[in-house]
């Protein structure tokens, strides 16, 4: 399976409302939300970094950093931030 279907599997299957109206607002409507708060993303990264070991230095690493931050939803971006927070670690 695509690490990008992947996550957005899971952020979709994470999804609030609720909470993704509350999350527009404060941004001021620049974004789009899934409604996925900072615990949740972690278990998305977390279960992301289980069943991939993409490395640096492959592309496929970089096209899932690409399309995560492409993608409309801020929680996408985040995610991508931190994977490569990750990698700087490791």
């Amino acid at each position: 399976m695509d690490a990008y279907i992947f996550v957005s599997d899971l952020f979709m299957a994470n999804a609030d409302a609720s909470y993704a109206f509350a999350m527009a607002r404060y941004m001021k409507n620049k974004f789009d939300f899934y409604g996925v708060n900072a615990t949740k993303r972690k278990e998305i990264f977390l279960a992301y970094k289980a069943n991939f070991k993409l490395q640096v230095d492959d592309n496929e690493f970089w096209e899932l950093i690409e399309k995560l931050w492409d993608d409309s939803h801020r929680e996408c971006q985040y995610l991508a931030i931190d994977i490569l927070r990750n990698v700087s670690k490791n």
